[in-house]
């Protein structure tokens, strides 16, 4: 028996979406009423976890897990799922992101946290949010409102590269305008307490002296999230088979997680070029090629592509073709540390199957594992030509993210590179003539 409950009011509510889920698969569905306690489920035998997940417009979805271990008697569970109210314009600090100095390059110790608000993002797929980046206010106003915009930006960027939608981010960089609010009192290295509701204004901050005075800016330098908006009716509902597949995908990306990031690190730095450390064109002894993907059709000439493009949260989304043959849409990502383009697997499996890219293109011998029996060569390739619009790019460093679902991504500096930038306020590419 299961109920689902305001976690602020402790009222049950009725309307509510609830699944059941046996081992990990999903085996029933139900709707709360009105005026009833708990919704029955048939529980089944001993021995199993039971996991439940909520919806209801206006709440993040909820979880409850039970389990019949142990039991040696028929008896009836009884199971309360706790549901948070969505509270617009509340904001809360993603703790923990660090950039470079006077930059808004993301550090590494940074990811955990990233993936930490992913992943609060993915079960409530109604949250449109706002990422918002605060600075103290040492340096000049209008170099603090760049610097915490840009830094949003990465923010939403790197959320972006994992698959979330973009439709539901918003960056804005506050600059040094909006210093914290103590919540709760501090005390500050030197020993001193300062109360709950102190607003840390830069008047207030520059009567204090060394580690408090550092303390007191560390507190205003900050990244935060709040929700600006809901999606209606827009909840989770996978069938059996899927839920099969993504706690296997789980499963692996969990386990290549940080190998994965240390590599995107790593071509950063390089400037997405891994060729100076894997230059020689070994043949791919362990290249399979069966899969069961099925082919997409492509564009047998370079033709005309369309040069419209439409702003996506902070990227801007357009039209792309591919060594002559692969039209698709691809996203522009204005981040300065993304130097170089970016396939998803399942983009890269197209590619590898209608022979666009093939085994002399790879930069590098890193084997990559696609998951569906096909390992290939590296996970760095060359697009001999790529057109974006209008404009055309040619041997394009490529790398192959297998935990991204956006199918293509290019690097503003990938165009730079190319001779030509990138105009917001036309949404248009220029080059050099």
């Amino acid at each position: 028996m299961v109920r689902a409950i305001d976690d602020m009011t402790k009222e049950v509510l009725s309307d509510v979406s609830i699944d059941l889920s046996r081992n990990g698969v999903k085996t029933d569905s139900a709707v709360s009423k009105a005026g009833v306690d708990y919704e029955d489920f048939f529980v089944g035998t001993a021995q199993m976890k039971f996991d439940l997940t909520s919806y209801k417009d206006q709440y993040k979805n909820g979880h409850a897990t039970t389990s019949t271990t142990g039991m040696t008697e028929s008896d009836t569970l009884y199971v309360d799922i706790m549901m948070e109210p969505i509270i617009p314009e509340v904001p809360i600090e993603v703790k923990n992101i660090y950039y470079e100095l006077a930059k808004w390059d993301l550090r590494p110790e940074s990811f955990k946290a990233l993936d930490s608000l992913y992943s609060v993002l993915q079960m409530s797929p109604q949250l449109k949010v706002e990422i918002g980046s605060h600075t103290d206010s040492r340096d000049t106003e209008e170099r603090n409102m760049v610097l915490s915009q840009h830094r949003a930006d990465t923010v939403v960027n790197y959320l972006i590269s994992k698959g979330m939608d973009p439709d539901r981010l918003v960056a804005k960089g506050y600059g040094e305008s909006t210093p914290r609010v103590l919540k709760a009192d501090l005390t500050l290295p030197s020993g001193k307490v300062v109360p709950s509701g102190t607003v840390l204004t830069e008047a207030f901050i520059n009567k204090y002296k060394g580690d408090d005075f550092e303390t007191l800016h560390q507190l205003n330098r900050r990244t935060e999230f709040k929700i600006i908006g809901i999606i209606p009716h827009a909840v989770i509902k996978y069938d059996e088979a899927t839920i099969e597949a993504n706690e296997a995908r789980k499963r692996e990306e969990e386990e290549k997680r940080n190998k994965q990031l240390q590599d995107l690190q790593t071509i950063d730095e390089n400037g997405g070029d891994d060729s100076s450390n894997n230059t020689n064109n070994n043949t791919n002894n362990n290249t399979n090629t069966n899969t069961n993907t099925k082919n997409t059709n492509t564009n047998t000439g370079s033709g005309t592509v369309d040069p419209t493009m439409t702003k996506k949260a902070n990227m801007y989304e357009g039209h792309a073709l591919l060594n002559n043959k692969k039209e698709t849409t691809y996203l522009l990502n204005l981040s300065p540390s993304l130097t170089y383009a970016m396939v998803s697997r399942d983009m890269f499996i197209e590619l590898w199957n209608a022979g666009i890219i093939k085994d002399a293109d790879f930069k590098n011998d890193k084997p990559t594992d696609l998951g569906n029996g096909t390992t290939v060569r590296g996970d760095v390739f060359t697009i001999s030509v790529l057109q974006l619009g209008d404009i055309t790019l040619t041997n394009v460093d490529t790398k192959i993210n297998l935990a991204s679902t956006q199918p293509f991504i290019v690097g503003v500096k990938v165009v730079e590179k190319g001779g030509c930038s990138f105009d917001q306020t036309k949404a248009r590419f220029k080059c050099k003539k």
